[in-house]
């Protein structure tokens, strides 16, 4: 799923920024290009998210709270531009979520059933959330991008601190989105974003 000189990417949802009252100007624009352009090609290249087909991303996920401290793995494959499916193998199971473009459905133990729309709607947010799709949307002008002021990185667990470059990317349809780059490397660090979809039992993970 990345290179593996890349860092992890952190998902996180978070408060809805305030909207600024103007548009920006020829240069704020300019400057959020240049600064998307340079993810894209840290990224490795337009041609290169383009030519993507399926993204396979493998995780182990440990749950500290169990007796034992067990362990599941999580597979999540992307095919572009509008499946995903994913496996969570669990002690004695395998749980899987899919999502063929159009409609959502899960399988366990009983069997596969269908899930409502709002899992649905749930998996195609999702898909657009994809970092790829995000730089590619952005890129071709379904996103709008924007520079945000530099934010202070925390430096957690003795890493030093720095100032990631913060670029808000927006959509009538969609919450604003921001992507945190390493300024060093243009490498994308962490992507927060409002999720609006209303709350409900047996909904998508991802």
């Amino acid at each position: 799923f990345r290179p593996a000189s890349q860092p992890a990417l952190q998902y996180q949802q978070a408060p809805l920024a305030s909207r600024p009252a103007t548009e920006p100007s020829a240069e704020e624009g300019a400057k959020a290009m240049a600064l998307l352009d340079r993810a894209i090609a840290a990224k490795g290249g337009l041609t290169a998210l383009r030519s993507l087909r399926t993204i396979v991303a493998k995780q182990t996920l440990t749950n500290p709270a169990a007796d034992g401290a067990p362990q599941f793995s999580m597979t999540t494959y992307i095919r572009y531009p509008d499946h995903m499916r994913i496996e969570t193998a669990v002690p004695g199971s395998v749980n899987i979520q899919g999502f063929d473009g159009a409609e959502a459905w899960a399988k366990n133990q009983q069997g596969v059933r269908a899930q409502p729309e709002v899992v649905a709607r749930q998996a195609r947010l999702g898909l657009r959330r994809d970092v790829v799709a995000l730089l590619l949307a952005a890129k071709g002008g379904g996103l709008t991008p924007r520079l945000l002021p530099d934010v202070k990185d925390g430096g957690l667990n003795g890493s030093t601190t720095r100032l990631d470059h913060v670029l808000e990317l927006t959509a009538p349809d969609l919450n604003p989105m921001l992507l945190y780059i390493d300024p060093d490397t243009s490498l994308i660090t962490k992507l927060t974003f409002v999720d609006d979809a209303p709350a409900h039992h047996g909904g998508w993970h991802n």
